[in-house]
């Protein structure tokens, strides 16, 4: 089986105390039943701590407390489990946070989600365009026909995005045309007013919008952050959509998040938070994939 994941993947480690939008706070996190059999054997006053912070239901998850914050992140930003137990003790989803899986017949891919600050900062300030890294481990699967004809075009989708010999706008309209993308016809505020009809989670999204509600037209995109950007949405969502209609998707909302962002560190916020509004929403990713006219998933 190989093993997939980008050139930057290995650059992370979570910042912990130093995050600013912790992960810790505003998700209900489930917790895998494997985790929830140790936790209700854990000993002593911190065992008992722990039952009584999971909310025990068909799925138990953990409780949220004052701020929506998790009951185990304590004042210094730390999770208490973590400090008491260790980092083996963390359920699944804690222990994986931002990474993401894309399975095939002979592969699983990996990466990193950017509704994590930390994740966000390594992707978007990458110099070298993304490219793939490969470890096989326990032998060689065979491949699926269907899966090398994917691979091929995701490839050649990469080559483009990444040839910086054309300006970004160059490379957009050049996979424009080749998948034969339309040009969105669907004005900056319009695209507003719907995103402001989406499930939302943070209010700061709102003050996102608002500033797209006012702009004319949309920017024209330019500087390698949206070129990871633009790599990082086929990478990620190719799998489920498809190639082509993963990289509508990009070219969407690479277009839309440069309007409203100014410098780096605003690039980084804008492109979080739609991370979170939208990538981790199921049902807000297939409402823009709709609007956008690529609402078709494939598998």
């Amino acid at each position: 089986m190989k093993q997939i994941h980008p050139n930057y993947y290995k650059k992370f480690t979570c910042i912990a105390d130093r995050c600013r939008h912790s992960c810790c706070i505003g998700w209900e996190i489930d917790i895998d039943s494997e985790t929830y059999e140790k936790y209700k054997k854990v000993p002593g006053d911190f065992g008992d701590r722990l039952r009584t912070g999971i909310s025990h239901g068909e799925t138990p998850c953990f409780k949220l407390g004052e701020g929506d914050r998790c009951t185990f992140l304590n004042e210094r930003g730390l999770c208490d489990i973590i400090l008491t137990l260790g980092d083996d003790a963390l359920c699944g989803i804690c222990a994986d946070h931002p990474r993401f899986r894309n399975f095939f017949a002979d592969r699983t891919e990996t990466g990193l989600g950017i509704s994590c600050e930390e994740a966000c900062r390594i992707i978007l300030s990458e110099t070298e365009p993304m490219h793939l890294l490969t470890k096989t481990d326990d032998g060689m699967d065979e491949p699926d026909p269907d899966d090398e004809v994917f691979f091929a075009e995701r490839y050649h989708v990469f080559s483009v995005l990444g040839n910086r010999q054309l300006s970004l706008s160059e490379r957009f309209t050049m996979l424009s045309e080749e998948y034969t993308i339309p040009d969105d016809a669907i004005s900056p505020a319009e695209w507003a007013a719907f995103y402001r009809r989406l499930e939302r989670l943070d209010p700061a999204w709102d003050t996102v919008l608002d500033r797209l509600g006012k702009c004319a037209e949309f920017a024209i995109p330019d500087g390698t952050a949206w070129e990871n950007l633009a790599m990082y949405i086929v990478y990620r969502h190719s799998a489920n959509y498809g190639v082509c209609d993963s990289v509508a998707f990009a070219i969407h909302a690479v277009r839309m998040l440069c309007t409203v962002a100014d410098d780096f560190s605003d690039i980084c916020d804008v492109c979080r938070m739609w991370s979170s509004e939208i990538e981790y929403s199921e049902e807000n990713t297939e409402k823009v994939f709709s609007n956008i006219g690529i609402a078709s998933v494939e598998g």
